[in-house]
This record gives structure tokens, C-alpha cells and sequence, in this order.
């Protein structure tokens, strides 16, 4: 985990070792023959996936690929169709099978999961299926400025380090969710004239002032069999009080006021 500097070799640069990082090192390994390095700012890989899987890991759904593409917003349903179709969930799915070494499990909830419920040993297994393709990892790397020509400067724990040239790169940085503040990325992205879509809350849950005699024997419990109707269609699962509000399947399906029972 602690490789000498990139060489002057052209190579491909990947930022962020999320799963989208991850993935894009993982299909450059298998149709590229240049040397591929992957950046990432902490000094360990994969926070927000360990942070997604802390309490079991929800890998996919069931739903069909019609069904599955609408539950995705910013572009229209047609262009996640095409996506997912190039990479279903059932792709995903055979990934973390047969490359992984993991098993999968399709939950009462209609959400597939990894046997183990732990992001941990699927962090493990993707980063050594990398190590084995030669991607070459660099934790402790910060990007702090890039040319048009794809050469980067990161801040590094031995001071600022410049790699190039890179042929190609892939911006995986990660949104700002689990963030304490909002992501350095965002102004040096703007700094450069690229613009950004602004954050906007996705899975989100509602506030309900709850009386403190009712959170004191319903909170983390969950509701059955919720139905809620919106203008989106209609949404079945579950519920779970917590101290502000509720949480749950329907409420992020729908993500807007007005829902009604």
C-alpha cells in the first residue's frame, strides 16, 4: 500500500477509491496494457463503502431492469436504462461472485446481500484482484491541481508530488454524503471552468415531531407494511422510527412532500 511515485511511463490515473473508483481500475485492468494508478486522499481505500456496509451490506435489488433504472434521478429513465443494461445489477451481482470469491443472497426485503453482511472482506478481495492486475494503489494522495494535458499535483504526507503524463483519467471522487464539510473537490473542479450539479438530498427521511412518550418504546422499531402514493406511483416496505422522524424504502422512493397513505 505504500508504492514508490509514478514513473514518467503514460499511464491512466483514477481519483477515489470508492466503488466507482474501484470499478473503473477493475475495467481498465482488463482491456488496458497501461499501468493504472489509483489516488485516494485517506490513507486507507474504500471509506464510504466500509461506512455503506457497517451494518450489512445491500449490494442490489431484485427489481426488474424497467423498474430498477426509475429509482435513479438527475437524467431521464431512458439513459439509466442504457447504462444499466451495460452493467446490470445482474453483472454487479456475478462480479463479487465469480471474482470476488463471494457469496450473495437474495433477502426477504427483495435486496441481495453478501453472505458475510460486511463491507470489509469485499473491500479485501476487490483490492486484491487490483493488486494482482498490477493497478498500482497511492493512499495519502490528495489532488490539488491538474492541467488540461492530465498532469496532477497532490499534496502528500512527503510534501507536494507531480505525476505525468496520464493519457487518460477517471474522476471518481464521491459525493457529500458522510462528509463534515462541503468537498475541496467541488471549487478545484470550478477553478478549471467545470461545472457541477449542485448536491441535493437523495435518501432522506421525513421529520415528525414524535411525543417523547412515543419514542421511548417505538424508537428503532419498524413499521410493516407501509403503502405510500405519490405523484411517483406507489411504494411498499418498511419504516423505522428514529429520534427525528421516520426512515425507510418508501419515503426515499417517493423523496418529496406531499406523500399520502
Amino acid at each position: 500500500m505504500n508504492p514508490p511515485p509514478p514513473n514518467s511511463a503514460p499511464s491512466i490515473a483514477i481519483i477515489g477509491s470508492g466503488p466507482a473508483g474501484l470499478m473503473a481500475a477493475t475495467q481498465f485492468a482488463a482491456y488496458s496494457p497501461l499501468p493504472i494508478h489509483l489516488y485516494e486522499k485517506r490513507t486507507g481505500l474504500g471509506r464510504k463503502l466500509l461506512i455503506a456496509g457497517s451494518s450489512g451490506l445491500n449490494i442490489s435489488h431484485s427489481l426488474p431492469l424497467s423498474e430498477f433504472s426509475a429509482q435513479y434521478r438527475g437524467w431521464d429513465a431512458a439513459r439509466w436504462r442504457k447504462l444499466l443494461s451495460d452493467f446490470s445489477p445482474t453483472d454487479w451481482i456475478r462480479f463479487i461472485e465469480n471474482d470476488l470469491g463471494l457469496e450473495t443472497f437474495l433477502g426477504t426485503s427483495d435486496r441481495y446481500f453478501v453472505r458475510e453482511m460486511k463491507a470489509s472482506l469485499l473491500l479485501r478481495k476487490w483490492t486484491a484482484l487490483l493488486e494482482e492486475k498490477k493497478v498500482i494503489f497511492h493512499p495519502a494522495y490528495t489532488l490539488v491541481d491538474f492541467t488540461p494535458g492530465l498532469d496532477f499535483t497532490f499534496e502528500t504526507p512527503d510534501g507536494k508530488r507531480e505525476t505525468h503524463p496520464h493519457v487518460g483519467a477517471v474522476f471518481a471522487f464521491g459525493g457529500g454524503s458522510w462528509e463534515e464539510s462541503t468537498p475541496e473537490w467541488l471549487a478545484l473542479l470550478a477553478s478549471k471552468g467545470i461545472s457541477t450539479e449542485p448536491f441535493r438530498a437523495s435518501n432522506v427521511g421525513y421529520e415528525v415531531a414524535w411525543k417523547k412518550e412515543f419514542l421511548a418504546e417505538a424508537e428503532g422499531k419498524p413499521l410493516k407494511k407501509i403503502r405510500f402514493t405519490s405523484k411517483r406511483g406507489t411504494k411498499e416496505g418498511e419504516l423505522v422510527v428514529t429520534a427525528y422522524g421516520l426512515e425507510g424504502t418508501p419515503i426515499y422512493f417517493h423523496g418529496e412532500p406531499g406523500l399520502a397513505h
